[in-house]
């Protein structure tokens, strides 16, 4: 199946750590709203502010997109998260995790998993027992 929306294309990624299919519009309309912030002669990189950094590819005529990072949110928007990795190829890394209050402490219990390495967000989320928003 391939995504057509920029919300089913959030949800797909969080689920998994390797590419997800696209349509030809939705890689035009990321390549035309703003900027690349690098690009290549058949892939660019897309990132908004702080959001969802993502890697969309074109080999021949099918197109593709993979999550290189994102700040992520839990349902209750009391913690706070941020995962990246450097290649398609490598694992996510929690880079940091802090709450939403005026302390801007990281949890105890969430202080084990900074620094640790996930096949997708979704298994950062079980890791953690939390649900990020999408």
């Amino acid at each position: 199946m391939m995504i057509d929306t920029p919300k089913e294309l959030s949800a797909a990624l969080h689920k998994t750590g390797g590419e997800v299919a696209v349509t030809q519009s939705l890689y035009w309309h990321y390549l035309e709203v703003l900027p690349p912030r690098v690009m290549g002669s058949n892939f660019f990189v897309f990132q908004e502010g702080d959001g969802e950094k993502l890697q969309f590819t074109k080999r021949g005529d099918q197109y593709y997109c993979h999550l290189l990072g994102d700040y992520l949110v839990t349902e209750d928007w009391k913690l706070h998260a941020a995962v990246g990795r450097r290649e398609l190829n490598q694992p996510f890394k929690l880079l940091f995790v802090f709450t939403d209050d005026e302390t801007c402490d990281v949890p105890d219990e969430f202080r084990e998993f900074i620094g640790k390495e996930f096949v997708s967000v979704s298994a950062i989320a079980a890791a953690m027992n939390v649900t990020f928003r999408i």
